[in-house]
């Protein structure tokens, strides 16, 4: 997996930032599914945590699964 630093410095409503530990927690939460069920659940999670505050970096992710 590759990722951007948008995800770990992504800010919430109340300024606080998603983190490298959170980070880490749901994508070990998230490691059984396939690499599609990686991508969609940490944008979920990010979307669930930011909410309404526009985030200032960009966030990209890539997940390869081998089998």
């Amino acid at each position: 997996m590759f990722h951007t630093d948008g995800f770990s410095e992504a800010m919430n409503v109340k300024r606080e930032e998603y983190g490298e530990e959170r980070f880490a927690e749901t994508v070990k939460s998230l490691v059984r599914g396939s690499a599609a069920d990686v991508v969609d659940g940490v944008f979920e999670a990010m979307k669930d945590f930011a909410g309404k505050a526009k985030q200032q970096d960009t966030m990209t992710i890539v997940v390869v699964k081998i089998v």
